[in-house]
């Protein structure tokens, strides 16, 4: 009998990843790059370019025509080694996410599935801060007419997806890192939620101001301080704030409970990660 989990690994486009690290910002023309090239991520002046075959040739070739940048190393490893797991479907609540690589793709699932592309951008769902997300996104969805919501910080766009899967008609869904944008844009094409799901590059605090029925935001702790800081709860009804540790997650409540936000649940798993669904007071 075939191993069900060896035919989902057989399937992903990504078994090995040959990884480029780039002493600054690379600019990478997918057509020249090639057809093994999946994509470039650029952080702090670095430039981590992704291929699914060796490629050293081809990064000499990009490289050589932007003086300044310089390949500091290269990496291989196996896909599932860089996300930190084997990406297979999952379920929280009525939502089911598949990669689309899963060969029970077309059986029917749950009522709300999500196929999910992560290609090497973090953020598959099954971390606890993005279950807790996926629960509370339902449950808010579920007790109150939401019409619109913004993600903060899309990542994947998992988040955004279960939020129009939930009944969100429009939902914007942003994220400074161009690679994690262009990556939940591709997912929400894949899910035919284009009309619904607008996905763009944009910085935190300069965008979540935007009005919006529900806010979630699963982010970086600094990140989280300064959206904060900002005017990011008026609009709103509903946010949803995630991705906290312990000391992290009691300074949120203090911020949030000194301006004019309730807390209308506070999850923990395993004692460590923490997620807050505030409601905004009028």
């Amino acid at each position: 009998m075939n191993d069900p989990k060896a035919a989902v690994l057989e399937g992903s486009p990504y078994r090995d990843l040959h990884i480029y690290y780039i002493e600054g910002r690379a600019d990478v023309d997918p057509g020249v790059a090639g057809a093994a090239y999946i994509g470039n991520w650029v952080e702090d002046g670095y430039s981590f370019l992704f291929f699914s075959r060796p490629a050293k040739e081809t990064v000499e070739r990009i490289l050589a025509a932007q003086p300044g940048r310089v390949l500091v190393d290269e990496y291989r490893m196996r896909y599932e080694d860089w996300l930190g797991e084997t990406f297979k479907r999952f379920s929280v609540g009525d939502v089911t996410v598949v990669p689309p690589w899963d060969p029970s793709l077309d059986d029917e699932g749950a009522t709300a599935r999500i196929v999910l592309d992560p290609g090497v951008v973090f953020g598959t769902g099954t971390h606890p801060t993005t279950r807790d997300c996926l629960e509370l996104i339902q449950q808010v969805c579920g007790e109150d007419t939401i019409q619109t919501a913004v993600d903060v910080g899309t990542g994947t766009g998992l988040l955004a997806l279960a939020a129009a899967r939930a009944g969100c008609r429009r939902v914007l869904a942003f994220d400074l890192n161009f690679l994690a944008a262009r990556t939940a844009g591709r997912n929400v094409a894949l899910n035919g939620l284009s009309k619904d799901v607008l996905v763009f590059q944009g910085r935190a605090e300069e965008m979540a101001c935007i009005p919006a029925d529900l806010m979630i935001a699963n982010i970086h702790f600094e990140v989280m301080m300064r959206l904060l800081a900002s005017d990011a709860a008026l609009g709103k009804r509903w946010l949803i704030l995630s991705g906290l540790l312990r000391s992290q997650a009691a300074e949120v409540r203090r911020r949030l409970l000194a301006g004019s936000v309730e807390i209308a649940a506070h999850r923990q798993r395993d004692g460590i990660w923490h997620t807050f669904l505030g409601r905004v007071r009028r």
